[in-house]
């Protein structure tokens, strides 16, 4: 595995700087699932080179709680990650994605979960098995 690239923080940085805002556009009726469509977005970006590593895991474990503010606990987020990855397993990542998007345009918020993929694709760039495919 590569090492954890300097970017990583600065995603990490940026959406610390940005929590407000990004709350803001999180704060929506069906409010739950945007959010949990957002986090699988993120949750099968980070999968697309094959594996979540534990930086990804990192990342997505430190933006869940910046941007719930506390509403998700810890264990709670290790759980939703959990879940991700198991209909991940059982459905495959493919699958996962389209159900995924369709969900999110149905509930008007495709942008949030975008964002959220966008910033753990950053967050975890170079975190990749040597020889997998790259993102």
């Amino acid at each position: 595995m590569a090492t954890k690239k300097p970017e990583a923080s600065s995603a990490l940085a940026d959406i610390e700087a940005h929590a407000g805002s990004i709350r803001s556009q999180l704060n929506v009726p069906k409010q739950n699932e945007v959010f949990r469509a957002a986090v699988e977005a993120g949750y099968l970006t980070a999968l697309a080179d094959g594996e979540v590593d534990a930086d990804e895991r990192k990342a997505m474990v430190h933006a869940i709680e910046l941007l719930s503010e506390g509403a998700v606990i810890e264990w709670e987020t290790e759980n939703l990650l959990d879940e991700c990855a198991a209909r991940a397993e059982k459905e495959g990542a493919p699958a996962r994605m389209t159900a995924v998007g369709k969900a999110l345009a149905e509930l008007g918020h495709a942008d949030v979960g975008i964002f959220f993929a966008a910033v753990i694709a950053r967050a975890s760039k170079g975190n990749r098995q040597e020889g997998g495919p790259t993102r």
